[in-house]
């Protein structure tokens, strides 16, 4: 789905970029079915759609990373079989929404932390490393260059 930039927030600490959806959203696919679930099944030339392409979701992303901090999707107006052909709802399916919250969101926040860390020394130790070589060797050259003296 194509994601708009809404806004920067704070969550558990972060600073994160807010992005956005709304409008159609078609997940057929997704009601095929698991081991666990049986699915539902989808006559040819139908589609499972959200109603009046009143599809939302929220995602926020830490910059830094591009790690996924939370998510919060909805169908709101419900989801339906769709006629292709037509565009007319055939019968309802479901009506909801999700959100990652609470520790899930904590543990995230945690996680992408640790993770700052590592990009950061992954960025910053090469420049100190060759900036503390270039010091040895200067230091190095000094030595040298009094004991000459």
């Amino acid at each position: 789905i194509p994601l708009t930039f809404t806004r920067r927030e704070r969550i558990e600490g972060l600073d994160v970029f807010l992005f956005t959806y709304r409008g159609r959203a078609e997940y057929t696919e997704s009601y095929s079915g698991t081991e666990e679930y049986e699915g539902r099944k989808v006559p040819p030339g139908h589609e499972i759609k959200c109603a009046d392409d009143q599809f939302e979701f929220f995602l926020w992303a830490e910059p830094i990373t591009g790690e996924t901090v939370k998510i919060k999707e909805s169908c709101h107006s419900g989801d339906y079989v769709y006629e292709v052909a037509t565009g007319r709802a055939v019968e309802p399916v479901l009506r909801w929404a999700a959100e990652t919250a609470g520790i899930d969101v904590v543990r995230r926040a945690e996680a992408i932390r640790d993770r700052i860390i590592e990009v950061r020394l992954a960025r910053y130790m090469p420049l100190a490393l060759a900036g503390l070589g270039l010091l040895c060797a200067a230091v190095t050259a000094l030595r040298l260059r009094s004991r000459r003296a």
